[in-house]
């Protein structure tokens, strides 16, 4: 089972479980127990506690579903679609943050196709299309007058 879904992603450094569990639950019927099966300790200083970590990890586990599981999600109708753009949308302001325009552009247009009617992604698809142009003129040589 565990190699059919693709097994435990060591590249990941926070949520790696709870991708396993995604993936495995896309192959397998998973059922809900109200029983307790595991128990949970958070520790001072510990990585669930780095809220930024955890989020980061979040959205780089549902984007690698949205990539290689892209039926399954969209099979979840309009929430899958609003957790793709979502995804999309997170990794669009963090590549806007560190000024990767190109990427930032991929990302708010792919969030927009996958649901049009949004606040924030057109304006920041604007913003990292006006970043990326000023960027461009003001990296270009200035070759004489005009």
């Amino acid at each position: 089972m565990l190699e059919a879904a693709g097994g435990f992603d060591d590249r990941l450094t926070a949520l790696e479980d709870w991708d396993l569990w995604l993936r495995l639950a896309l192959i397998a019927e998973a059922r809900y127990s109200p029983a307790v099966l595991v128990r949970y300790r958070v520790h001072p200083g510990g990585m669930s506690e780095d809220r930024l970590r955890m989020d980061r990890n979040r959205f780089r586990v549902l984007d690698k579903l949205c990539r290689t599981r892209p039926a399954a999600v969209e099979g979840l109708g309009a929430a899958g679609r609003r957790i793709i753009a979502d995804t999309h949308n997170w990794l669009g302001k963090e590549a806007y943050a560190r000024g990767d325009w190109a990427e930032a552009r991929r990302r708010f247009a792919a969030s927009l196709v996958t649901v049009p009617w949004q606040r924030q992604a057109p304006m920041l698809l604007g913003l990292s299309l006006v970043r990326a142009g000023t960027r461009t003129r003001t990296n270009e040589p200035t070759t004489g007058s005009r």
